[in-house]
């Protein structure tokens, strides 16, 4: 088994760092203790298939980590900042992405439907075969977009 580690630093910040089966169930736990995880810093980790649905992740910090095929629905990452992180196949239905950074981000296959990216800056972002049905895209600029197949209506 893998370690990863938590360090908890200045205005209760969590930098999360490593990979692990044991990682996901320790952050999944968080979420369902109801837990905030906000302005929490993931850098390189593995969230392939957590269930983080509802979870308060505002604020926080994701850098080159993978969560394809996790279930976010309704959780709440205004003001968050994503680089390099890989969402294909998420469920992001309902979430709150409003005024987030997404930085070289993969959607391809997501599930956005219902949910609010207002105001998001969006670069180098794959939205391809994504469902943006019914989602709050107010200010948002996709002309830098990859959205070939998004369903939009």
């Amino acid at each position: 088994m893998e370690k990863f580690s938590l360090k908890r630093c200045t205005d209760n910040q969590i930098i999360a760092e490593g990979e692990a089966e044991s990682f996901i169930k320790f952050i999944e736990d968080l979420v369902k203790k109801g837990v905030s995880l906000e302005k929490a810093r993931f850098n390189k980790v593995n969230l392939k298939g957590a269930n983080l649905k509802g979870a308060n992740l505002k604020g926080a910090v994701f850098k080159e980590v993978y969560m394809e095929n996790a279930n976010l629905q309704g959780a709440i990452f205004t003001w968050a900042v994503f680089k390099k992180v890989n969402m294909g196949k998420v469920d992001l239905s309902w979430a709150n992405l409003e005024g987030a950074l997404l930085k070289g981000v993969n959607f391809e296959e997501a599930d956005l439907q219902g949910a609010t990216i207002k105001g998001a800056i969006i670069e180098g972002v794959n939205f391809r075969k994504t469902d943006l049905r019914e989602a709050n895209s107010k200010g948002v600029n996709f002309r830098w977009a990859k959205i070939e197949g998004a369903i939009f209506k």
